[in-house]
C-alpha cells in the first residue's frame, strides 16, 4: 500500500481466508531492527493488535524469540483488553 516493504512505516494489506470467510488485516511497522527487534501495528474492522518481537542469540544453533501481543476490540466480546506473552526457542537451520 505504501512505504518500502520491511522498512519502519511501510503499510501493507494482508488478505487471509478460513472457510468462506475472508478477512483483511492492515499491517503498519513500527519498528524494524532485525536481528534485535521486529514491531507491527495490525488492525482489523473488529480489532487493533501491536506485535513485538525481540530475539536473543544465546549460541549458534539456539535463538529465543519472545513474542509480546495486545489486542483490542470488539471480536474479544467481554475481553475488551487482552495481553499475551510466549517465549519460543527458535533452531538454526541446518
Amino acid at each position: 500500500m505504501s512505504g518500502i516493504e520491511g522498512q519502519e512505516g511501510a503499510v501493507s494489506n494482508m488478505y487471509y481466508t478460513f472457510g468462506k470467510k475472508e478477512m483483511l488485516l492492515v499491517e503498519t511497522i513500527t519498528k524494524n531492527n532485525l536481528t534485535e527487534r521486529f514491531e507491527a501495528f495490525y488492525h482489523h474492522e473488529h480489532m487493533d493488535n501491536t506485535m513485538i518481537c525481540e530475539f536473543e542469540v544465546i549460541d549458534e544453533n539456539i535463538t529465543i524469540l519472545t513474542s509480546t501481543h495486545e489486542l483490542i476490540g470488539s471480536c474479544l466480546s467481554s475481553w475488551q483488553y487482552y495481553f499475551h506473552t510466549c517465549t519460543a526457542s527458535l533452531l538454526k537451520n541446518g
